[in-house]
């Protein structure tokens, strides 16, 4: 059973799935598409409930007011392959206010050769924010892409 939620913040509505107490996604606030609804487009089998991981709330409220929050909740993402875990796992640990490049995640995750799978497990990340993927940016110091519907200005907002 798939539960869904979502936080109304100073950038607008952030929503987020669970199964089985584990975070699966998240969607960015976005102004042109709510993010609740383009969740439950996403998952219509999906049950809604307001008070779904209250200190989980409680972080994203936080961080979206612009504080240095470090997320707590467990997440799950046995459904990427065993490469993006990897990824996404060394992503979440780049601490909020730095950056890493794609290939220095390729390097941590011992495949320093793979910058450009890097940038497709950024794409592919089901967990935004949670997984600061926005953090993640071209040698140089360069933006980058970003998966967001709002592209790179939504990344440099994040940043």
């Amino acid at each position: 059973m798939i539960l869904l939620s979502r936080i109304k913040t100073r950038w607008g509505v952030f929503a987020y799935g669970v199964c089985r107490g584990r975070l699966i996604c998240s969607q960015l606030p976005d102004r042109r598409t709510p993010a609740d609804r383009r969740l439950a487009e996403r998952f219509p089998e999906g049950t809604w409930q307001e008070d779904l991981m209250p200190d989980f709330q409680d972080q994203v409220s936080a961080y979206f007011m612009g504080d240095a929050v470090e997320f707590s909740v467990e997440v799950e993402l046995s459904q990427q392959a065993a490469f993006h875990q990897r990824v996404l796992k060394a992503c979440r640990r780049i601490p909020f206010g730095e950056t890493a490049t794609y290939g220095e995640l390729a390097r941590r995750v011992g495949r320093p050769n793979a910058a450009r799978a890097v940038g497709q497990a950024m794409a592919a990340n089901p967990l935004p924010v949670v997984i600061p993927c926005h953090r993640v940016v071209e040698a140089g110091g360069r933006l980058g892409g970003f998966s967001s519907r709002t592209g790179p200005s939504q990344k440099l907002r994040l940043l």
